[in-house]
């Protein structure tokens, strides 16, 4: 899994069952989440449920809510982050956000003046060289005690590394014996360096992850799409995480579905002996649609995969049924019945 960092921690908590307690898990987060927010006012605090696709494992599974920002200017895409979860805040359906840039942390930077070291007789790699052993130290040698062996590390004094002045006055020797000090070489930089880059596609990326409360995914994702808005030229947003895996599933399925109708099709017109026949029997399949999504209309259900898979279960269902009738009324008219009495006996 990810990584765990020193400023994270993880809880999980197990519930009794369903059938000890009489509150539902998003009901109980919803509490947690205010009584939370009271006793750590300003931390970064998510609760999510145990997701089947992400277990354990990081944010970017367990939490539904998944939009990758993508651009080349760092600094563009976390102020467009920023102001997209500005948006989502005021929302009361999108809780737990957080936002993968950690913005940036202060370094030392600097830039080489290569007339001033070719004027040293240096090169500018024995500058830097000379400044990283300084600051950071450099491998010289292994010393060796019986099996063990210890390195040996070459690195300025401590007084050195505290302060840049040490490092700019530090002096270096040149092939004539001519001392130069660092700060005649270089010209340092105030710089702000990312804490953490993360890409995709080889594109610089920021995630904006949330927990949803009483709304399904794709409805989030619809209102999430209209409160980012438009972005900035050259800044791409897609939904990443559960909703990707969501679309994927939901065009499977579509497929299948239309895969089944085919195949119904096909061995009802073997059956029958005509191509006329089928057709008859599957008219009553859009009428089964209607009735399975009503069905979740009058319980308040999402179409979800499983509902999904119940709607495919159907068709085969209703597909029976109008198969039994069809057949029992062509025996009847084989018989000499009218077509009229024949469709009422079946």
């Amino acid at each position: 899994g990810m990584r765990q960092k020193v400023n994270e921690g993880k809880v999980f908590v197990k519930f009794s069952s369903a059938r000890e307690r009489n509150r539902s898990l998003p009901d109980m987060n919803t509490q947690l989440r205010k009584r939370i927010a009271e006793v750590f006012p300003g931390e970064d605090i998510s609760l999510n449920l145990p997701s089947i696709l992400g277990g354990g494992g990081g944010d970017m599974m367990s939490k539904p809510l998944n939009i990758q920002l993508r651009g080349n200017d760092p600094e563009a895409l976390r102020v467009e982050a920023e102001r997209i979860v500005a948006g989502l805040r005021k929302d009361p359906v999108f809780v737990d956000l957080t936002v993968s840039d950690r913005g940036t942390r202060p370094q030392f930077g600097f830039t080489i003046d290569r007339d001033k070291i070719s004027a040293a007789g240096l090169a500018p790699a024995q500058v830097a060289m000379a400044i990283r052993t300084a600051i950071n130290g450099t491998e010289a040698s292994q010393f060796r005690d019986g099996a063990d062996r210890y390195k040996i590390i070459v690195q300025a004094p401590e007084s050195y590394r505290q302060t840049k002045a040490a490092i700019l006055s530090m002096p270096m020797r040149g092939p004539m014996g001519n001392l130069v000090e660092v700060g005649e070489l270089i010209k340092p930089i105030d710089e702000g360096a990312p804490a953490q880059i993360d890409r995709e596609d080889r594109i610089r990326q920021v995630t904006i992850l949330g927990n949803l409360q009483g709304l399904a995914l794709g409805q989030a994702q619809v209102r999430a799409t209209a409160i980012a808005g438009t972005l900035p030229q050259g800044m791409t947003m897609k939904y990443s995480g559960q909703g990707q895996l969501m679309e994927e599933s939901f065009g499977y399925m579509i497929e299948a579905l239309i895969l089944a109708i085919i195949i119904i099709y096909m061995v009802l017109a073997a059956q029958f002996e005509s191509f006329l026949h089928p057709v008859t029997i599957m008219v009553s399949l859009p009428l089964s649609i209607v009735g399975a999504l009503g069905g979740l209309l009058l319980t308040g259900k999402t179409l979800s995969i499983m509902s999904f898979i119940g709607v495919i279960m159907l068709m085969g269902l209703v597909t029976k049924n109008a198969i039994l009738l069809v057949d029992y009324d062509n025996q009847r008219m084989a018989e000499g019945k009218s077509t009229f009495d024949a469709v009422v006996q079946a």
